[in-house]
């Protein structure tokens, strides 16, 4: 509930990608790498972990730690390591109602009371007004600590996971004018493919900027219900050829010394791929449409036609 269904889910909801660490190894956490690290968190933890989230806040990390403050080891026995070094004790649990920020009648599952009134931002919904969540400036960095156990079944709660995120500077890369969940993998910081799901039974449009900029030259994607799409940003396709974006999905590639040919899915209504290469050049067929940009640059129109795949013929620079 508090992870697959609650933080990690309205995360990804709000089209924010994170990677995942592994905790328990015997490495301190890069800052530099991970300048941001949610933790979820039970009343047991192992005291190296917790020597190391501490470690993590001196050396200027951002802690998002939820629902709870561990105060016991894997054996049960006493270990308030990081309860001490934060310096808040708890009051006790209950359900019920909570406020947090200005979003107010959060129902919660769980709801972990402290004794704090600084940094406070969320607070049960009753005659007591208990803290239930604060952030707290330690070290060089800063904890969060979010004493709300929470299933995301409702959309407003996705509102309570935006509020949590910018409290450590943490926005969405992307924006979309339709609902869509946006993922990347990457290869580089600029080459990598955009996951685009469509979880309605309608099909959803738009277009798509991640840090700003817009992708695939500005133009608009369609996605259809219930589907998804891979698309390219900046991947090569050999040494002489890469993809500066498609619409259109590339799932196959033939390669000989005189010829190139590449296999796409057609997946707009009109798909663009733009190629860069000095060295090959696309040969215009029916529905495949050529057009030269600067620097390299081959704009290949693809025109709807009755088949869903179309392979588009490269042949050698004269």
């Amino acid at each position: 509930m508090n992870i697959y269904n609650g933080v990690a889910k309205g995360l990804r909801v709000n089209r924010i990608v994170y990677d995942s660490l592994n905790i328990q190894n015997g490495e301190r956490i890069d800052v530099e790498k991970a300048p941001t690290l949610w933790m979820f968190s039970i009343d047991w933890m192992d005291p190296n972990v917790q020597q190391k989230l501490i470690d993590y806040l001196e050396g200027g990390g951002k802690l998002v730690l939820f629902p709870t403050i561990p105060t016991k080891d894997l054996l049960g026995r006493e270990c308030t390591l990081l309860k001490d070094y934060i310096g808040v004790s708890s009051k006790g649990r209950k359900d019920g109602f909570a406020k947090v920020g200005k979003i107010d009648s959060v129902q919660t599952k769980y709801m972990e009371r402290f004794e704090v009134e600084e940094g406070a931002f969320a607070w049960s919904e009753d005659e007591l007004q208990e803290v239930t969540a604060f952030e707290k400036k330690l070290g060089r960095g800063k904890v969060v600590v979010f004493g709300i156990g929470m299933e995301l079944d409702f959309d407003y709660k996705y509102e309570v996971i935006r509020e949590l995120a910018e409290r450590t500077g943490v926005v969405s890369e992307f924006a979309v004018e339709q609902e869509l969940d946006v993922s990347v993998r990457e290869i580089s910081e600029q080459s990598y493919f955009v996951f685009l799901h469509n979880l309605d039974e309608y099909e959803k449009e738009t277009a798509i900027q991640r840090n700003n900029e817009f992708l695939f030259g500005g133009n608009a994607v369609s996605v259809p219900g219930r589907s998804g799409l891979m698309l390219p940003v900046n991947i090569p396709l050999t040494d002489e050829v890469k993809i500066a974006y498609a619409t259109a999905e590339v799932f196959d590639l033939t390669e000989s010394p005189e010829a190139l040919d590449v296999k796409v899915k057609l997946k707009q209504a009109e798909d663009w791929i733009v190629f860069e290469t000095f060295k090959w050049r696309p040969v215009e067929t029916t529905g495949v449409k050529v057009s030269e940009e600067k620097d390299g640059r081959l704009k290949v129109h693809l025109l709807p036609t009755l088949e869903k795949e179309v392979t588009i013929e490269f042949v050698k620079s004269s």
